[in-house]
This record gives structure tokens, C-alpha cells and sequence, in this order.
């Protein structure tokens, strides 16, 4: 979920939306679909927009520079330490997680 990647509580996430804490009660609770303005609010403040369509994450973040490099409240500042932190909770066997933990810390040492 993109509030909780980003590190933000639903009142606060409801506010850079523009919306009420209920509409982003339904948002999260898919009973209501997001509208344009909520989704243009959300993704200048980090949120992947792409991803909340599709379900496929962007690489690329609103002000144009890779995600990992994004302005995040979580504090990720490399593509390694982003990428640790997306293998930790995918639900992936031990070997493939192992990879790319390796891969991760390679490219934190870069």
C-alpha cells in the first residue's frame, strides 16, 4: 500500500489527497475509486500512482528521478537499500530472496 510505504498515517494521507479521513477509509477498503485530483495530489507527494492503477510499480517517480532517489519519508536514499527493504516483504522462496539481498547490498556498496 502506497500510504504505508511511504510512511504516513490515513488522516495525513487523506489531507495531501485532498479528501476525508472516510473517502480514504473507502479508498483503502476499495469501495470507492480515487479520483484524478486525489491520485495528481497523492502522486506529487511521492505515491506511485502507476502501481494504485496497475498494480506494476514505476520506476520513475513524479519529479522524474528513479524512485529509490525520490523524495520518501521513509529515508530509503539508494537503490540498494530500497530494494532490501521491497525483498523483505515479498513472499519469496529462501533462494530468491537470497539473491536479491545480495544484489541489494552490492548495490548499497555502490
Amino acid at each position: 500500500m502506497e500510504r504505508a510505504r511511504l510512511g504516513y498515517n490515513q488522516t495525513d494521507f487523506a489531507a495531501l489527497g485532498g479528501v476525508s479521513i472516510n473517502t480514504q477509509l473507502r479508498y483503502e477498503k476499495d469501495s470507492s475509486e480515487p479520483t484524478a485530483g486525489y491520485l495528481m495530489s497523492i502522486g506529487s507527494h511521492g505515491a506511485d500512482v502507476m502501481f494504485i492503477l496497475t498494480g506494476v510499480r514505476s520506476l520513475i517517480a513524479p519529479d522524474g528521478r528513479p524512485v529509490y532517489e525520490s523524495n520518501r519519508k521513509d529515508g530509503f536514499q539508494t537503490a540498494g537499500q530500497l530494494l532490501a527493504a521491497e525483498v523483505a516483504v515479498l513472499e519469496l522462496a529462501d533462494d530468491d530472496a537470497e539473491v536479491l539481498l545480495h544484489l541489494a547490498r552490492k548495490l548499497a556498496d555502490s
